[in-house]
């Protein structure tokens, strides 16, 4: 049985983490064939969105902390490696990725849900940083995410009490912005990503940068980027088409 599922619906493509015996921990396998998955779609122009979701009661419920109980040092410094390259290789794919948040998303599960560029989460959803309970701390660039989201203040305050919170108090405090119940989920996603599926590509795979650029660069630098992304999306012919259909929409409703 592969632990990952991948398919495509039109110029939407899926992975499904398939481990619904074990949360849908990662281990190892799992984070190789997931950065495989990453990269087809990277190279692959027909695939416009990516949506990352879970099989059974967890979207991810983080490490596989069993496996990672037998492995040397140099074993864990190499499975953290392969986490953090995995959750950067999200976080630059250049199509949008959506997190489908069907149950619990913790530690390094939340992590992976960090570095997609939308979440949303079903009602029955969990969402937390526990790893300080078996004394650890989050590897795959959470902390630089998290306070960015939900302010420094409450990133804090969920990684020291190693609590989680239900996908309410999440869209609450921007952690994800829209809630479903449980059997409406898949539906909402489908429908998100089919939407910004059809917006002209290269618009959408700028704004992904931009919006990246602006987390990391300075105001100034951010203005020469964006004057970039710009200046390169005008002379894209999707944009123009867009822009005539716009016009003559506009010009039908003065009449």
């Amino acid at each position: 049985m592969a632990l990952l599922e991948y398919e495509t619906h039109g110029n939407v493509g899926q992975v499904m983490f398939n481990r619904p015996e074990a949360m849908n921990a990662l281990n190892i396998a799992v984070r190789t064939r997931f950065l495989e998955i990453v990269n087809e779609v990277a190279a692959d122009d027909a695939v416009r969105v990516l949506v990352v979701t879970g099989k059974g009661r967890a979207f991810s419920a983080g490490g596989d902390i069993k496996a990672m109980d037998k492995m040397t040092p140099e074993g864990l410094r190499k499975s953290l490696h392969l986490h953090q390259t995995l959750c950067l290789a999200i976080r630059n794919l250049n199509k949008p990725v959506i997190a489908s948040i069907n149950g619990y998303a913790l530690g390094a599960g939340l992590e992976i849900a960090l570095q997609c560029d939308i979440r949303i989460a079903a009602k029955s959803a969990k969402l937390g940083i526990p790893v300080a309970k078996v004394g650890l701390v989050s590897s795959g660039g959470s902390y630089h995410q998290i306070i960015r989201l939900i302010g420094l203040g409450r990133a804090i305050h969920l990684a020291l009490t190693a609590d989680p919170i239900d996908a309410d108090e999440a869209e609450r405090i921007g952690l994800v912005t829209g809630v479903y119940e449980d059997n409406k989920l898949a539906e909402a996603t489908r429908k998100l990503a089919n939407k910004i599926a059809a917006l002209p590509p290269e618009a959408i795979v700028f704004s992904k940068r931009a919006f990246r650029s602006a987390i990391d660069s300075s105001f100034a630098a951010l203005l020469e980027i964006e004057e970039e992304y710009t200046v390169a999306c005008a002379h894209r012919q999707e944009a123009r088409e867009a822009w005539q259909q716009f016009a003559s929409k506009k010009g039908t409703a003065k009449k």
